[in-house]
């Protein structure tokens, strides 16, 4: 399953060259980007990405203030906070949010193949029952 992604960062750089790199080697479709929080919900309620990766140093609105308006959504995506300083206390608040994982933008390139890869085998249909498909959430 290929999984939609939606990148919400304020460093155009950043975003161009994650991008580029979850263009070429992940299986994933970067479907739209966003340089703040606000701009960013507003595309997670269009597109309905099945992840948002996210900045936390950003304003009006943190990376942390977003998670919470993205979990509240009907469909929420799960959320992946890329950001320089992924401290512990960051990691703890971005869990109690409901937050899937926070990745140091220093190991990107490392670590969002494998976080991608397990968050689409979550969303694989694991049953077929009928005519229905059951999915794991």
């Amino acid at each position: 399953m290929r999984l939609n992604v939606l990148l919400i960062d304020d460093n155009p750089l950043f975003v161009v060259a994650a991008s580029r790199f979850l263009s070429e080697f992940c299986d994933v479709n970067v479907v739209a980007a966003a340089g703040d929080g606000v701009e960013g919900l507003a595309r997670a309620r269009e597109l309905n990405p099945d992840v948002v990766m996210i900045d936390q140093g950003m304003s009006p609105l943190t990376g942390l203030d977003t998670v919470v308006s993205l979990r509240a959504l009907p469909a929420p995506p799960a959320v992946i906070i890329v950001t320089l300083n992924a401290t512990p206390q960051l990691r703890q608040a971005a869990r109690e949010r409901g937050c899937e994982l926070v990745i140091s933008k220093i190991d990107f390139t490392r670590q969002i193949g494998p976080a991608l890869e397990a968050l689409a085998a979550e969303r694989r249909p694991t049953a077929v029952v009928g005519s229905r498909i059951s999915v794991r959430s």
